[in-house]
């Protein structure tokens, strides 16, 4: 697979519990018909206007080599010390759910090899994906960082949460020609294909399907794009995350209330 070039490196529209592979083919139709007239209407001129449109805001996440998994969690609210301002250390909480999602990597990247076509480096990198930071952490220390994500690492969790990975590129947001790397969830087929999508293409998918937005620096970090509403993931992938945590509603207030009107998108636990 193509590689970013770092070591290390949602949404929105208002959807109840009814997938939309329960709804009729007409329903389906509408759906996509009226997403594409949002997109027309709006035509984002940078990745900034699809950020305003999807209702998300980049929060910080700890720089300790675990960033790319911070970042995801966040999205969907198992994130504990994710903050809109400053950066703070990773909770025990959290960085019991970045082995778990370590381990869910590796396990899919080793199960889908042959699918993936891994680099020899992309193989050798495997016994090193479980390796977390060290706390209490030192940033001056090198050996305290857990070893870092990469698009393939991101790969294996998608086969697991079920749900696409926009990674937007910092250095490129204003660049409305720019195109971001995305990790698309293929529930027909349970396969993930790595896209290189442009703004227009990003929202309408995101109008339409459950997404998860991360921010790469374009150097050695990620920032997490929290929505308003959070991002559906796999139900039994949810239940093993949430099992450690603080109830919902004590944590964070969400704003279930859509700024479109578009009948229920498709889930990312299809």
């Amino acid at each position: 697979m193509q590689r970013l070039a770092s070591k290390q490196h949602p949404s929105v529209i208002s959807a109840d519990n009814v997938l939309i592979s329960t709804a009729s083919r007409d329903d389906a139709f509408m759906i996509e018909a009226d997403a594409k007239e949002f997109v027309l209407t709006h035509a984002p001129k940078n990745a900034f206007a699809v950020y305003n449109l999807l209702d998300l805001v980049r929060n910080k996440v700890r720089g300790d080599g675990s960033c790319w998994v911070y970042a995801i969690l966040a999205t969907f609210g198992l994130c504990e010390h994710v903050h809109p301002r400053k950066e703070q250390d990773a909770t025990p909480i959290d960085r019991t759910r970045d082995l778990f999602c370590r381990m869910m990597s590796e396990k899919a990247l080793r199960e889908h090899v042959n699918e993936l076509k891994l680099s020899d480096a992309d193989l050798r990198s495997l016994d090193d994906i479980c390796i977390q930071p060290k706390y209490p952490f030192d940033e001056n220390c090198e050996d305290n960082y857990g070893s870092f994500g990469t698009d393939v690492t991101v790969v294996g969790l998608v086969f697991h949460m079920k749900t696409t990975v926009v990674l937007w590129n910092f250095k490129t947001l204003r660049n409305r020609r720019a195109r971001q790397t995305v990790m698309q969830w293929i529930p027909k087929d349970g396969v993930v294909k790595q896209r290189a999508w442009n703004n227009d293409e990003i929202l309408l998918y995101s109008l339409q399907h459950e997404a998860i937005h991360i921010e790469w620096n374009g150097d050695y970090h990620y920032a997490s794009l929290v929505p308003k509403r959070f991002v559906r993931i796999d139900p039994s992938v949810m239940t093993m995350l949430s099992q450690e945590a603080i109830p919902w509603n004590d944590k964070v207030e969400t704003d279930t209330s859509p700024k479109l009107q578009l009948p229920p998108k498709k889930g990312g636990h299809q």
